[in-house]
């Protein structure tokens, strides 16, 4: 399919400069983000004058595309969520650009703040590489602080935001991590993984201590999570690294924690070694896109949530057949899908949608100049079937209405 026309100029983008009810402070000196990974709210949201998120500019009256942006700028967008309300959340994380943060739109991204909370100023200074809602209504934000790495509970109901500890990294082998992603499920069993590594933490339910159950990939020389879903009560998670094959995490009918371990590549002459970056679950099934380093190609494989039948496979090279790809980041609202990542050598986004629950895709990827390219974009939010939100290096951040 052509792509569809769009004018794509960025004119300003913004830079951004153990359960516990305890006291939080925000933050472990010179401590690191790690390595790149790639790693409703109250009416007044921020501390001060919202910050504008530049001028919107006009695709042209055909095209579905409107470019804003949002406050993290650099090379990449670590985590982008979406409210029911309407909220959106995104936060500064493994970025080279050194900014920091978590900022608050409540306009569709015209506009974004800082959130005001006690203790006051909290994530000013943090790294902010996950954020999510779970089922008890609290909002879940995973990153590092200047002296802490943390998943703090965030009830955005009160004013200002109220903040709890829920998890904080420990000084022993197995719990001593930055945590890439958070999920909790509704009986308030959760898991942390790392950022950089293969180390995992479960708990059973919010009672309960923090296990450190990261040898539970040994068995295939360890597995890193890069990506995590909770639906149903049930946790998915994809990942592994540039020297394994790409592997999709299914829920283990055993009580506790556990995976049921899915090789993607299989192993005939099409096996290849890579990673599965960006998942995305719901009733209709689930959705994981990712890389095969081999080739240098993005994949994307959709399968029902049960049963035992392989994956349906889009080899994005049939959209770029001359082009290095990589998918980043997987969104879906029932059968409709987004896949978003980059042209690798050249570093420009791309943009693949899908209307059957990822069976057949389409290339929706704005246009963009030489002189002004598409940023790479790493993550993406419906806002029902016929909206949603994109987010990628630069501060970059696209909306689509189709």
């Amino acid at each position: 399919m052509t792509r569809l026309a769009c004018l794509l100029a960025i004119t300003s983008l913004l830079a951004c400069g153990d359960d516990d009810t305890s006291p939080l402070d925000s933050g472990l000196p010179g401590e690191d983000a790690g390595a790149d990974r790639d790693g409703g709210a109250p009416e007044d949201a921020g501390d001060g004058d919202d910050e504008d998120a530049g001028g919107e500019l006009d695709g042209g009256t055909s095209s579905p595309w409107t470019l804003l942006a949002h406050p993290c700028v650099g090379n990449r967008t670590d985590t982008l969520w979406r409210d029911d309300d309407g909220t959106l959340f995104v936060g500064c994380g493994t970025t080279t650009e050194g900014d920091q943060g978590f900022h608050v739109s409540t306009d569709d991204g015209a506009t974004w703040a800082a959130p005001t909370t006690t203790p006051a100023g909290f994530f000013s200074t943090w790294r902010v590489n996950d954020i999510s809602r779970s089922a008890d209504g609290f909002l879940y934000v995973a990153g590092i602080g200047t002296m802490s790495r943390r998943v703090v509970r965030v009830d955005t109901s009160a004013t200002p935001w109220q903040l709890e500890e829920t998890f904080n990294a420990g000084s022993t082998v197995g719990t001593a991590f930055t945590v890439g992603r958070f999920r909790r499920a509704a009986d308030g069993s959760a898991i942390a993984e790392s950022l950089t590594g293969t180390d995992v933490v479960y708990r059973a339910n919010d009672d309960a201590d923090w296990e450190a159950v990261g040898e539970w990939g040994d068995s295939f020389g360890g597995l890193q999570i890069l990506d995590l879903a909770e639906h149903d009560g049930e946790f998915y998670g994809c990942g592994s690294t540039i020297s394994q094959p790409p592997y999709l995490f299914l829920p283990d009918a055993d009580p506790g924690f556990g995976f049921r371990v899915f090789d993607l590549a299989g192993d005939g002459i099409g096996a290849y070694v890579g990673e599965m970056w960006g998942l995305a679950v719901d009733a209709s099934g689930l959705v994981v896109g990712g890389v095969d380093q081999n080739r240098d190609v993005g994949m994307i494989y959709a399968r029902a949530l049960s049963g035992t039948g392989a994956p349906t496979v889009t080899d994005v090279s049939t959209f770029y057949p001359d082009d290095p790809t990589w998918i980043r980041g997987i969104c879906r609202d029932g059968a409709n899908v987004l896949a978003v990542g980059e042209l690798s050598r050249e570093s420009e986004g791309i943009v693949l949608f899908s209307e059957d629950g990822g069976e057949t895709f389409v290339d929706v990827t704005p246009e963009s100049s030489p002189a002004s390219p598409l940023p790479p974009l790493h993550e993406c939010a419906f806002a029902g079937a016929d909206e949603a939100f994109v987010a990628g290096a630069n501060g970059a951040l696209l909306v689509w209405r189709r």
